[in-house]
């Protein structure tokens, strides 16, 4: 019973705080960090590689076809490869 009470204490104040969060700021900064991560373990070729396939991963979305097909076109020559190989 005190952790029903307590479950919606602390679930009214987690909403007071996600309510002010400005997700743009937000969404903005973890996208630069986890590009300055890629470019701390991995350097130049490893930034360059991020922006190629995220420039892939949007293809689907500006073409309105299902991602599905992006994964089928990804999977199916790996999988060959490696079957094969």
């Amino acid at each position: 019973m005190i952790g029903f009470f307590t479950y919606l204490h602390l679930g009214k104040t987690a909403m007071g705080i996600i309510a002010r969060i400005d997700y743009e700021k937000l969404n903005t900064s973890i996208l630069v960090l986890i590009l300055l991560l890629v470019y701390w373990m991995t350097g130049t070729f490893g930034l360059l590689l991020s922006i190629l396939a995220t420039a892939v991963g949007v293809i689907p979305i500006l073409a309105g076809i299902s991602r599905t097909h992006l994964m089928g076109v990804l999977i199916v020559p790996t999988l060959t490869y490696t079957l094969l190989r």
